[in-house]
Parts: structure tokens; sequence; C-alpha cells
């Protein structure tokens, strides 16, 4: 028997739930096929089974010994993911790493937004448009054509998609929150990698937009967190929600690191030096990344860098790179922003007049975003420089 479940990776816990109950009614897990979200079932004796799905890039998938010893079985292996087996009602203690899932999972969310924040933005562009021409005495007419079926179609389709993220959003979202959950229940990874249990106790979380272009202030901000007892468990939403659990105060040294392309060598070196990542961004173009490392009183603060420029070099590169994506939109704000300017001016009389108000709306929008690119490429050089100032203060 095959079964089409086309949100099961969405949606992890109520898929194992689901699979147990079909192993209670005599159906038993045998196969999966990814691309066709179909799950394949053979007919034999009920029997209670927990099932748990895990998600690793290391393969083929097997099992490491202290999951064998506990009785789980590897069911199902397909691409990156496999479903483990234990005959019984209650699942043993030791289970599947669930971070690998969570990452996963909200690196959809990320994708899911982009192309919704798309399908938006295209929308209220069209909308934009059609309410200039209507607001300047334009009239908009619909000429007959065979090809307004493809349209329709593309529209029909736009808003299928833009209803089935939403679903995916919100799915990802509360299956996420529940897997997060069960992260300190001690879960082993097919490398045989014990994950530590989380630490329970007070929890607070904090919203630091743009910290990303102050590597050096966040370091100063953190540290000083982990003394006063706050230690960071995560960062979320994206990449700008700091959350902390409050435990013993401790000296820790943090550290921002820039990267322009993921290394698993060069991460691998650090957690070797005894460093630990706190926060891994998910960005195509550059790895952001949050390392730590606790030390002892009187012991010399440990550094994550050898050479000061190794952390100067990389912010460097950012700034340049934001300068040459940005700058050119600045500019081109600036230049129509000034048509505008020079059209409303030549008769200031007119500002409340029907067109004249779709161009003080526009200008508003080109004084918005100058404004957001100007502070971001501003921002980052002075992130740049100030790091600059303090390598040079350490050498000397």
């Amino acid at each position: 028997m095959r079964k089409f479940r086309p949100y099961w990776s969405y949606d992890i816990q109520k898929t194992e739930q689901w699979l147990g109950k079909m192993a209670e009614k005599g159906w038993h897990f045998t196969g999966l096929s990814r691309k066709r979200r179909v799950f394949t079932f053979e007919e034999g004796r009920p029997a209670s089974k927990v099932y748990k799905i895990g998600y690793e890039k290391i393969r083929p998938h097997a099992l490491p010994r202290t999951l064998k010893e506990d009785g789980w079985k590897m069911t199902v292996s397909s691409g990156r993911w496999f479903v483990l087996a234990h005959k019984g009602e209650e699942a043993p203690a030791t289970s599947v790493v669930r971070d690998p899932v969570v990452r996963r999972n909200r690196i959809h969310y990320y994708v899911y937004w982009a192309f919704m924040f798309y399908i938006i933005a295209s929308t209220a562009n069209f909308i934009f448009l059609t309410g200039i021409v209507l607001d300047a005495g334009g009239e908009v007419t619909r000429e007959p054509s065979p090809f307004w079926a493809v349209t329709y179609t593309g529209y029909g389709l736009g808003l299928a998609f833009l209803m089935s993220a939403v679903f995916s959003l919100l799915k990802i979202r509360k299956t996420n929150a529940g897997l997060l959950e069960e992260s300190g229940t001690g879960g082993v990874s097919l490398s045989d990698q014990p994950v530590p249990r989380i630490v329970r106790g007070e929890r607070k979380a904090v919203t630091k937009i743009g910290w990303m272009y102050k590597p050096d202030l966040i370091e100063e901000w953190l540290e000083k967190k982990e003394a006063s007892g706050w230690h960071l468990h995560r960062v979320s939403w994206p990449g700008v929600r700091f959350h902390f659990i409050k435990d013993k105060p401790r000296q820790v040294s943090m550290k921002v690191d820039y990267q322009n392309l993921s290394r698993e060598a060069y991460d691998e070196l650090h957690r070797e030096a005894g460093w630990e990542n706190a926060y891994a961004s998910r960005s195509a173009m550059m790895k952001l990344a949050i390392w730590r490392k606790e030390y002892g009183p009187g012991e010399e603060k440990p550094e994550l860098f050898t050479d000061p420029r190794e952390q100067t070099d990389p912010v460097r590169k950012m700034a340049f790179t934001y300068t040459v994506l940005f700058l050119p939109m600045v500019l081109m704000y600036l230049f129509f922003g000034s048509l505008n300017l020079e059209v409303l001016l030549t008769d200031p009389s007119s500002l409340l007049e029907r067109g004249n108000r779709s161009l003080l709306f526009q200008m508003s929008a080109f004084a918005f975003a100058t404004l957001t690119f100007s502070w971001l490429i501003i921002k980052i050089w002075r992130s740049y420089f100030r790091l600059r100032r303090k390598m040079i203060r350490a050498n000397m």
C-alpha cells in the first residue's frame, strides 16, 4: 500500500505518530519516495512500534553502537533522510538528533519567505503603478487576446503557491518549536556523538537588528551577558534575536567571524582548539558565525585569530561588497528623487493635485530606500575602521 503525504517533512512528529498507528493496524513502513512524497507499506501482523525520523549528511546511514544497544533498527534510508524503528510502546532514552532537521526546515522557511516577498512585492508594484495611472487621470483597458488564459493560469498558480507557502510556514514554525523542545533529551547522531542536554532555567530573548555590522560591539555585549549569568542559547529569526538561559556567571571569549564560504575544515580547526560554534548563518554569499570559549579566572582571554587582520580583512571585503551592491541603488534613487523634486518645486501650489500626490509618494519611497541603503554602507565601513583602529592600538 502507498500513501501520499505532501508535507511530511514539515510535520515530523505527527508523521512519526502516524507511522506508529499504521504499524498497529498491521501496515509496516518499508519505503519512501522523497520526490513524490509517497510512503510504502507492507501488510503484516499488528505491532507496537516507535518511529523516529532523522536527517544527516553522513551517507551511507549506519546506526552507531549506542542506538543499536537500545534496540533501534534502521527501517528506511532515502537520500539524507532515514527512519528508525523500535519495537514496543515506549521509546528508549536515546533518540535521533533533531538539530539537522530543524536547520533544514529553517532554510526552507527562509526560502518560502523570499518567494512570498517576491510575489507580494510584484503584486504591490503592479497595484502601485496602476494607482499612479488612475490618479493621473489615465485609464486601464483590457485588450482581447487568447494569451489571457496563460496570464490567468499564472495568477492561479501564484495564488496556489502563496497559500501553500503560508501553510508550510505555519507547519515549519510549529514543528521546529516542538523539535527544539526535544533537543534536551540527549539525542545521538549517526557519528555516535551525544548531543548535550539543554540547561533548564529562566530564559529571555533580545532583538539586535544590524548587530552583524558592528561585530566588536556585539562581542563585548555577549561577554557581559555571560559574565552576568545569561548564557547564549541560540540565535533565531533570522539571525537578529538572541535567546539566553540564566545560569552561573562565567568568563567567555566571544568572537564574530566572517568567511566568504562555509568551510568544514576551517570550522573543525576552531573546534579542535576548544571553540564552540554558538551561531552560524545560512547566507550563500558570506558565512557569519559566533564562536565562544570559556576560560578561568587569571587565565589569558582566548583569541580566535592569531593575526588581527584575519578579523578585519573579511569585514573590509564585506564593506566593499555592500558598497558595490547598494551604492548604485542609492545613486539611482537620488537621481529619480531629484527629478521628482524638480517637478514639484516648479509649482509648489500643485502639491495636492492628483498627479503630484503620486510623485510625493514616490519621493517618500525613494528617500526611505536611500536612507536605508546609505545606513547599511556607513554602518559596515564604521565597523571596519573601528576594528582597524583597535588592531593598530594593540600592535603599538
